[in-house]
């Protein structure tokens, strides 16, 4: 029998990185800050320090990935445009996941059905099947999509505090 524990930790890591607009040309370093999760196990609680350091280093690579598809997503502040292709490529792989999972739960019932001939497994994996699909996207795709915006901050490269602050100070200011 295993016996252990498993450890989790979040990471929130915020990191300048490179944007440039596909649609007006628009050039900037925005603070972007990304979320990730990582597990260590620590087996028959050997190695407690190991799995939290695991763990741990897992949540931050995760972190710098959602970065990488953070910036990828974000909203010119601009011309306030997305990169097309980019967005395509978030919600292909979305829907991916979505339907891979849906067609994994009926291939399961199928299975399970050529073993029993119960007609009732098909409305069982179809139910869990279909209540998959939305579960799925509210849990995992949603917060991906909808604070996008949120964790990318231009700061004083966006054009709006530009403006005002030129009113302000004058357009002498350099930036």
């Amino acid at each position: 029998m295993y016996v252990g524990n498993q450890h989790t930790v979040t990471a929130s890591l915020a990191q300048k990185v490179d944007f440039k607009c596909e649609h007006c040309g628009f050039e900037g370093t925005p603070n972007v800050t990304g979320v990730g999760q990582g597990k260590g196990n620590s087996a028959y609680f050997m190695d407690e320090n190991g799995a939290k350091q695991r763990a741990s280093s897992g949540a931050e690579k995760a972190a710098l990935k959602n970065i990488a598809q953070t910036v990828k997503i974000a909203k010119c502040p601009k011309c306030h445009k997305r990169n097309s292709v980019n967005v395509t490529n978030f919600w292909f792989i979305q829907m991916l996941k979505i339907v891979g999972g849906f067609l994994a739960i009926l291939l399961m019932g199928a299975v399970l059905f050529s073993v029993t001939r119960d007609d009732v497994i098909f409305i069982i994996f179809g139910a869990c099947g279909l209540a998959y699909m939305p579960l799925i996207f509210f849990l995992d795709v949603k917060w991906r999509w909808f604070t996008v915006d949120g964790r990318v901050d231009f700061g004083l490269e966006d054009p709006k505090y530009r403006d005002i602050i030129k009113q302000v100070l004058g357009d002498d200011v350099k930036f």
